[in-house]
């Protein structure tokens, strides 16, 4: 698992929360939302961390889906 991080919430708890380039991987790999519409995600995303977690994924789709996105 990777990609998360953990939130105060509460009275001192803590919750995992998806990075927003967690979730780009996600809609990527999952293919639920179509890369075109991954457009404001991307822009905010860390560029670093988006090609890191592609590759982690192990994913050669993804991978070179956010190779693209990222030529945008």
């Amino acid at each position: 698992m990777f990609g998360y991080e953990n939130v105060p919430f509460g009275d001192g708890g803590r919750i995992p929360l998806a990075r927003v380039e967690k979730i780009i991987i996600d809609a990527i790999y999952t293919g639920e939302i179509p890369l075109g519409e991954l457009g404001g995600a991307v822009e905010s995303a860390d560029a670093r961390l988006l090609k890191e977690y592609s590759e982690l994924t192990g994913n050669r789709r993804v991978m070179n889906a956010v190779k693209e996105l990222l030529k945008c």
